[in-house]
């Protein structure tokens, strides 16, 4: 059963990466026919045509193609999907370093309407028969995770046209020195609040995604696996200048179609009468630096490396593991020595050795979950 919900989840991503806009900002019909003839201004190839043809369609309000027109669609490129599937089988990161075929990105500055896009830039018919041929791969039973190649090189130009046409009231910007995509307003590029990382393929938490406005409750976990969250985690409190700390850290399956971890800090004041468990995320000024790096029955899958944060995560999309499947390295430096030594006893409280299952270096402590 779950196989089969996480290839139709994988499909619905898929979609949802070529087509999820929110709003389209208002335009006139002329100005989107303009935009249309800009952006195919070179020869493509018919099925190119028809859906750069269908997008501009779409958002002057014309009627969506019919299922057998989309159908049409889907069979076009199914020949060449299913040699390239041969050809090229699945493969997942080794090291964090950028995949092989990756495109170019080059400058991110965006383009004043009707300008033509440059040319190392992609166009949505660009774009077009790399969606339809991971769609074709997915229904034909190649099912690939976020960290696949052909999807990262699907991904990443994807993201930088959307950040780069002035027809989607999206503020997506590109931070070219960590090759990364994220929301201009730090909430994620997405609607539940995650950035894109190229490189590496994965999803991470924005800096203030609208989760961090609930804070936390042991209710979040009690209620997470009928919500498809199969996860271990530990909960590390202490007392640390006046206020109750938690520090708290999660791995494993998050809705039945990922594989990640998190770490996250929380604090209320003594005597908290809202729940006995509620605590609020931190501010900013109390954030203090977290590194975590992934790996799946030992093998390296993804490194966060060490920021300043109130939540490290990170997430492979369509790749599923049991919890205890996953290992967590953790780094977590605390600003001084007070604060390093009020947690440290929360530490071993856990069944953690000084020496032998965590270290201390100066501020900076490393552990595992």
């Amino acid at each position: 059963m779950i196989v089969w919900i996480t290839k139709a989840f994988s499909v619905a991503l898929a979609t949802l990466l070529l087509l999820i806009a929110p709003v389209t900002l208002p335009v006139q019909p002329e100005v989107g026919a303009q935009a249309l003839q800009e952006q195919v201004s070179t020869p493509v190839e018919p099925q190119q045509a028809a859906q750069a043809t269908a997008a501009v369609a779409h958002e002057e309000g014309a009627a969506a193609p019919t299922r057998q027109e989309a159908a049409a669609l889907v069979e076009q490129p199914a020949s060449k999907a299913d040699s390239a599937a041969q050809e090229e089988p699945e493969a997942t990161l080794a090291e964090p370093e950028a995949p092989a075929g990756q495109a170019d990105l080059g400058d991110s500055g965006s383009t004043a309407p009707g300008d033509e896009l440059p040319e190392d830039k992609p166009s949505l018919a660009d774009l077009g028969p790399q969606f339809w041929e991971i769609v074709d791969l997915t229904l034909h039973g190649k099912f690939m995770s976020s960290q696949n190649p052909k999807l990262i090189a699907f991904a990443q130009p994807f993201y930088e046209w959307l950040s780069n046409n002035d027809y989607f009231d999206i503020n997506i910007v590109y931070d070219e020195e960590r090759n990364v995509f994220r929301d201009d307003g730090q909430r994620g590029i997405v609607a539940i609040g995650f950035d894109y990382d190229a490189t590496q393929g994965i999803y991470f938490s924005a800096h203030d995604p609208w989760m961090r406005a609930l804070g936390y409750c042991e209710l979040y976990d009690q209620i997470g696996p009928y919500f498809g969250y199969t996860l271990d985690t530990k909960r590390f409190k202490f007392d640390y200048d006046g206020y109750e700390w938690m520090f708290q850290v999660w791995k494993g399956e998050y809705l039945w179609c990922a594989t990640g971890a998190e770490m996250g800090l929380y604090y209320r004041e003594p005597g908290s009468t809202l729940t006995d468990d509620f605590y609020y995320t931190v501010p900013d000024e109390q954030m203090i630096n977290m590194e975590m790096t992934l790996y799946h029955d030992g093998n390296y899958k993804f490194k966060r490396d060490m920021e300043e944060t109130w939540w490290q995560t990170g997430f492979i999309f369509c790749y599923m593991c049991e919890p205890e499947e996953v290992t967590i390295e953790a780094r977590v430096e605390f600003p001084n020595e007070e604060m390093r030594d009020a947690f440290l006893p929360a530490l071993e409280e856990q069944g953690y050795v000084l020496g032998e299952t965590y270290t201390v270096e100066g501020n900076i402590m490393s552990f595992a979950y």
